[in-house]
């Protein structure tokens, strides 16, 4: 059995911390942090969400929803996978960032909803109702 692991702890609003734990003594040592300019500054946390579409399909997803602004009548941004055989994975993601910080100056400056809807399974895309289900996880 090795008495060093090597772990990595991946938060959702930072950097990945990477630390040497030693079973025997129970502690651990950070040795890195994988994006330092990071730890300063106030990230979005990630929320699993999941949903029924019009045809019973259960439908899983993550919200990323901008900090410190209450979530009520916020714009949105849906980023569609490329199907049923990937999926998203939970954990700190840039571009959700980015846009979540994008949509508070789009509110600040805009005052009103801008709403992306995209929504496709099969090639098929879906009509703005079926969008409104998301709308409605954030008003």
């Amino acid at each position: 059995m090795h008495r060093t692991w090597l772990v990595a702890f991946a938060p959702d609003d930072g950097p990945i911390s990477y630390c040497r734990f030693d079973r025997e003594t129970k502690k651990a040592e950070l040795l890195f942090v994988s994006r330092p300019e990071l730890e300063s500054l106030k990230l979005a946390r990630m929320q699993p969400i999941h949903f029924k579409a019009k045809d019973g399909l259960d439908l899983h997803g993550y919200l990323t929803l901008p900090v410190g602004v209450e979530p009520k009548q916020l714009p949105m941004v849906v980023l569609v996978h490329g199907g049923p055989g990937t999926r998203d994975e939970w954990g700190y993601d840039p571009t959700a960032q980015w846009q979540s910080d994008w949509m508070v100056e789009a509110l600040r400056k805009h005052g009103k909803e801008v709403t992306y809807l995209l929504f496709q399974e099969g090639g098929r895309v879906e009509p703005p109702s079926e969008a409104e289900k998301w709308e409605s996880l954030v008003q």
